[in-house]
This record gives structure tokens, sequence and C-alpha cells, in this order.
């Protein structure tokens, strides 16, 4: 498996504010060099409450 210098993925969504407010979120308690990680920004509908945006990542595969 080839190295990267980390990848962040996310849909297309107009709400910019919303995914970089997760990402600032997570990177302000997570330390660690994002090389080799892979990280997801996914909207989770919750009925009858706001939209909000969830962060997840996704372990390397040996």
């Amino acid at each position: 498996m080839s190295n990267h210098a980390g990848i962040i993925i996310c849909k297309a969504d107009r709400d910019y504010a919303g995914k970089v407010q997760v990402l600032h979120d997570f990177f302000t308690q997570d330390t660690q060099p994002m090389e080799n990680r892979l990280l997801r920004v996914m909207k989770q509908n919750i009925k009858g409450s706001q939209q909000t945006f969830i962060l997840q990542e996704y372990p390397k595969s040996s």
C-alpha cells in the first residue's frame, strides 16, 4: 500500500461552514499527523432536528 499525505472526502453540499466546523473541531482535538489517514465528512439527517455533519475515520488496511 502506498503512503499519502492524508485524504478528506465529502459530498458536494452548500453548507460549507458546517463541514469546515466539523473538521476544525476534529483537528483542534486530534494532534496526530494526517499522513496515511482517511477522513470522511458526512451529513447526518435527524428527523425533526437541524442537519449536522459527522466525521468518520477509516482505519488503514494492511
